[in-house]
């Protein structure tokens, strides 16, 4: 199912399932496939509001950081992380971003007995509790909110295979991050905000 009312942003290209894409970098090498191993970097965030979900990565300037422990792996396919973001990461090569805008529905997190949406069963799940608290007030809103998301995705590494490149001074292979510089990110608007530094400023 395709949520026609979502709105859309010129900026972006939307797939056939209703998934709106940006690449702010591209990546190098063989693209991602189902059954290949991957290791991501990623930010989220609500459009209602703007609240944050997970930024616990951007360091100061608005560029992703090199905490290997925070990382998101999993292999890609599995179930174990939203639909939107399978679709996104599909076909993505190492050392890019890519933001997303993920409609309410079956690209989002799955519903419980309930009637809600929860993070329960699949990722990403936010690392701290306010970023949880702000996701589970929009899923778990029966209000008429926007409960569309917004995630910045960074593909580290794909295995088998080589090192991702992370920008100047980062190389993502089987020894993990190793910091020697940071990349500079354009994230660009949403909706008249410029997200700096993980956060939305009118």
């Amino acid at each position: 199912q395709v949520f026609t009312d979502f709105q859309k942003y010129p900026e972006f290209t939307e797939t056939p399932s209703g998934l709106q894409y940006r690449d702010v970098r591209i990546g190098e090498g063989t693209p991602a496939e189902p059954g290949k191993k991957v290791v991501v970097d990623w930010a989220g965030y609500t459009i209602h509001l703007g609240r944050i979900i997970e930024a616990k990565l951007l360091t100061k300037g608005g560029a992703f950081g090199g905490d290997e422990g925070n990382l998101l792996r999993f292999t890609l396919g599995d179930g174990s992380v939203i639909p939107a973001f399978e679709e996104a990461i599909a076909g993505m090569s190492g050392g890019g971003i890519r933001r997303i805008l993920v409609p309410p529905g079956p690209l989002s997190y799955p519903f419980e007995r309930d009637g809600t949406q929860s993070s329960k069963r699949v990722g990403p799940r936010p690392s701290t509790f306010s970023g949880q608290r702000a996701l589970d007030f929009v899923l778990k809103n029966n209000g008429n909110i926007d409960k569309s998301l917004l995630f910045d995705i960074e593909l580290l590494e794909i295995s088998p295979g080589g090192a991702a490149r992370r920008g100047p001074g980062y190389v993502v292979g089987s020894a993990g991050v190793t910091a020697g510089g940071s990349a500079s990110v354009d994230w660009g608007d949403n909706r008249g905000a410029r997200l700096t530094n993980g956060l939305y400023d009118k």
